[in-house]
């Protein structure tokens, strides 16, 4: 099965070639990547590589139908601002320090997004950046290594570079994507954050965070079977406010626009509360 998979996807003439030369370079990257991320440092697309794994993802998981077309269309808007979207991929998953930043003038606080398992993508980051955007909010998503296990010292540390690149007193949300979520709402309780963001995830244990109801916010996909749809659903509306949307563990792609606005709404209504 997977040499029918592999052999459909290459066979694509117009982007074979650069297809084939990603496929070979993946395990042997890594090692050529500098130690920092701020530019277009690796020579690939990460629009090839993403869709490489939503071609073959489906076949592991149900939860991954119809992700192909939904991150295609995410990526072209994506390369309507660069045709060309470098990427932190390679970095995380040696073990490298690889924090993309979406900066913007005056900013009035900041987010930590902590990406999910399979290592840091620039389109997750590019999609929270978009609905902060109207906030003014900073925008910072670091890497974990291929997992995303997100250890409360990795997070607090993170925070800290954070909070040093905005004015004093500037409100700082954690924002988690699946494993990334599961990590935020693992330690929100010992973190000095303004709000909390969970998308497509939840840690099994976890402790009440020390936030108002309105400063947590839960999105997922209502048949989510890669992470728990119910355990997030109780979290939301236990302790803030839960958006179920329809689909899976990949919801968020498939109703980008609806999670814009969610989003959108409640950065402007933190920092209108404060």
């Amino acid at each position: 099965m997977i040499a029918c998979v592999a052999f459909r996807w290459l066979s694509d003439d117009k982007r074979s070639k650069r297809r084939l030369l990603v496929l070979f370079a993946l395990p042997v990257l890594p090692a050529f990547c500098p130690r920092s991320f701020d530019g277009p440092y690796e020579p690939f697309d990460e629009a090839d590589i993403a869709l490489l794994g939503a071609h073959l993802l489906p076949y592991l998981h149900a939860d991954a139908a119809g992700l192909q077309p939904a991150m295609l269309e995410a990526y072209r808007d994506l390369r309507a601002a660069s045709p060309f979207v470098p990427t932190p991929l390679f970095h995380s998953w040696g073990g490298l320090d690889a924090t993309v930043h979406f900066r913007t003038p005056a900013a009035r606080g900041g987010v930590l997004f902590l990406h999910g398992g399979g290592g840091n993508f620039v389109l997750p980051c590019a999609e929270m950046a978009r609905a902060a955007r109207g906030a003014r909010l900073r925008v910072a998503c670091p890497s974990d290594g291929v997992m995303g296990r997100w250890p409360k010292e990795r997070i607090e540390r993170e925070l800290t570079l954070l909070r040093s690149s905005l004015p004093a007193g500037a409100p700082i949300f954690l924002a988690g994507l699946s494993n990334g979520a599961i990590g935020a709402s693992a330690h929100a309780r010992q973190l000095d954050i303004d709000g909390l963001i969970l998308i497509s995830g939840v840690a099994r244990r976890h402790r009440a965070p020390r936030l108002p109801r309105r400063a947590v916010c839960t999105i997922g996909g209502s048949r989510d079977r890669m992470s728990s749809a119910p355990s997030l659903r109780r979290f939301g509306t236990r302790y803030g406010r839960h958006h179920r949307l329809p689909g899976g563990h990949f919801a968020w792609l498939h109703h980008r626009d609806e999670v814009d606005e969610i989003l959108a709404e409640y950065f402007a209504r933190q920092l209108r509360d404060r």
